[in-house]
């Protein structure tokens, strides 16, 4: 074996070390700040943010699908960074709101109408529906070769609904089952999903001989196997909802942009890109008096 020689290993150990201590003391070093997420003095790092709540109709990808290109519209179009904030359930939505973590919240008209004085909530606008007009429906739907017609052909049946907290989720057993003779007991059993376009396919899938959604969500699947056999009377869209009084500028920001939303004659038309599903008919401006008897028939039912 060579002999070796000490000098240089002393040395070669003397690098070693100062490597490590260099490496150790970055690593240490947890006074330095992260690198900035967008560059300095970009418009959208200084400008407030707002957060706008949504309740959790849809799977959260499909509801940042929805949404989202409204916020991005807010946010091109107005002084703030309007940033989406979701829930875990309706009522989720509505403490979020009532806590003031977001500064306005779109709810379902179910929910509101349930909670909305109790919370000190207030309702300013709603969307149009397809027609430009200011109500929706929910509606009953079936395979497309189901042998079911009627609502009363429900008898015995496996039905699949939204949540509890939605009109749709509701109607059946408030509306439709009592209008043809019926009871919730008359059916074979009954399931809430946490999302409309779960009871669609859940009902596809046929594990379930009907189910009920948004007629929105119903319009989503036309020609994918299901139909439309039967549909509620009109209910007032669902709103658009912040802290009664609440005196931010930012919710008088929002509802100017809201109400003069269009994107058949956006003077931007990137402004209005992705809002055609949900949003691209427009807004109307609501109040509580909007919602009044769907507040009745929600207490009419309580009392039963």
């Amino acid at each position: 074996m060579r002999g070796w020689n000490p000098a240089l290993v002393l040395s070669s150990a003397a690098i070693l070390i100062g490597l490590n201590a260099l490496v150790l003391d970055r690593l240490l070093d947890l006074g330095a700040p992260p690198p900035p997420r967008m560059a300095a003095g970009s418009p959208q790092n200084t400008r407030p943010v707002i957060r706008v709540g949504v309740i959790s109709r849809y799977a959260p990808s499909l509801t940042y699908e929805r949404y989202q290109p409204l916020m991005d519209y807010l946010s091109a179009a107005g002084t703030y960074r309007y940033e989406l904030k979701l829930s875990a359930t309706y009522e989720d939505a509505a403490e979020q709101l009532r806590r003031g973590d977001v500064a306005a919240s779109f709810f379902g008209t179910w929910i509101y109408a349930s909670l909305g004085q109790r919370f000190g909530l207030e309702p300013i606008l709603a969307p149009r529906n397809e027609e430009g007009g200011t109500t929706f429906h929910a509606v009953l739907i079936v395979p497309v070769r189901s042998s079911l017609s009627t609502i009363a052909d429900l008898k015995g049946r496996r039905v699949a609904l939204p949540s509890r907290s939605s009109y749709a989720g509701n109607w059946l057993e408030a509306e439709a089952l009592p209008a043809a003779g019926l009871s919730i007991a008359d059916l074979d059993s009954v399931h809430h999903f946490d999302y409309h376009q779960t009871v669609v396919h859940r009902v596809l899938g046929g594990e379930f001989d009907a189910g009920i959604v948004r007629e929105t969500v119903a319009r989503e699947f036309a020609g994918e196997g299901i139909r439309i056999i039967a549909r509620s009377d009109s209910f007032p869209g669902p709103p658009l909802v912040i802290r009664a009084g609440n005196p931010h500028p930012a919710i008088v920001e929002m509802k100017r942009l809201l109400l003069a939303l269009d994107t058949g004659h956006a003077a931007d038309p990137a402004l209005t890109v992705g809002l055609a599903r949900e949003f691209g008919h427009g807004f109307v401006t609501v109040d509580a008096r909007t919602y009044e008897a769907m507040a009745r028939l929600i207490g009419l039912r309580a009392t039963r």
